[in-house]
């Protein structure tokens, strides 16, 4: 591979010309066919532009050049900043082995900040173990993820996935709720209606009795049935949890809590027992 670098920055025995824009880089079929699948069915094409001296590419120049680079040396300079661009043209020519370095590359980045950015993206080209990274900070790391902007861009369907999921850490069901009417609010009239689906789901039950409180300022928001759900929370803490129905997602803690109020105490727990509850005498909230 060496040798062949080499000979193709003499453009010696080149027999291919890619073009990005004003870049053109001299190229050796054989050796394109064998790494990537995309010219290799190129080159096999019938066709007439299969024989064509030159290969139109519509990429970034700059990443053509890095990804021919790779082909010719099995090396390649990952940054943050151009590692979606070098997965794209990977998706593109069919650079398996390179798709998979710069999917490790993204899943070291992982991190709070940027975790929601990244989550479309792995869906979108079926990066597998970012996805379950990008789940797996996102539910560790909820209560920093939920302030971020890209929070706010994620759909109805994926923030009721997210706050679904039994293993979603938080001090508190505040928390949840909170992040919950911070994304309807970022765009109230087209969320408002989505307010009634998402709330299925928030275990207000385990909202702290202040916050229970407070939800007043939420009323412009609520539909009848979430208010059901809020009386369903008042009735769970008053002690009366037996008339409600059975099975309801919205009673069971999650499975990591920092903190559960049980009768007026404060327990320190990471693995809640179902069996908690808060027994305070609670007036009615409207």
């Amino acid at each position: 591979m060496k040798s062949l670098h080499k000979l193709r920055q003499n453009e010696e025995y080149t027999d291919v010309t890619l073009q990005s824009g004003d870049v053109q880089i001299q190229c050796h079929r054989v050796v394109l066919a064998a790494a990537s699948g995309y010219f290799k069915a190129l080159f096999k094409c019938p066709l007439k532009e299969s024989k064509s001296d030159t290969v139109q590419l519509t990429m970034e120049p700059e990443v053509l050049t890095s990804v021919v680079d790779y082909v010719y040396t099995g090396a390649i300079e990952l940054t943050i900043d151009n590692v979606e661009s070098v997965v794209k043209a990977c998706d593109v020519l069919q650079l398996a082995s390179l798709m998979a370095g710069c999917e490790e590359f993204m899943v070291a980045q992982i991190n709070a900040a940027n975790c929601v950015g990244f989550h479309g993206f792995a869906a979108s080209y079926q990066l597998h173990k970012l996805q379950r990274k990008v789940k797996e900070v996102m539910l560790a790391e909820f209560s920093s993820v939920a302030v971020t902007d890209h929070f706010k861009q994620l759909s109805c369907n994926e923030l009721v996935e997210l706050i679904k999921d039994d293993q979603l850490e938080v001090t508190s069901e505040d928390v949840v709720f909170e992040s919950v009417l911070g994304w309807v609010r970022h765009d109230v009239d087209n969320r408002k209606s989505s307010l009634e689906t998402i709330m299925e789901y928030v275990r207000l039950p385990f909202c702290t009795r202040d916050y229970l409180c407070q939800m007043k300022d939420a009323f412009d928001l609520l539909t009848p049935k979430c208010f059901e759900y809020v009386h369903e929370a008042w009735m769970f803490q008053a002690g009366t949890a037996h008339q409600l129905k059975p099975n309801s997602c919205r009673t069971v803690p999650r499975r990591y809590t920092t903190s559960l109020v049980v009768a007026g105490a404060r327990i320190g727990s990471t693995n809640a027992s179902p069996d908690l509850r808060v027994h305070n005498t609670l007036s009615p909230l409207w």
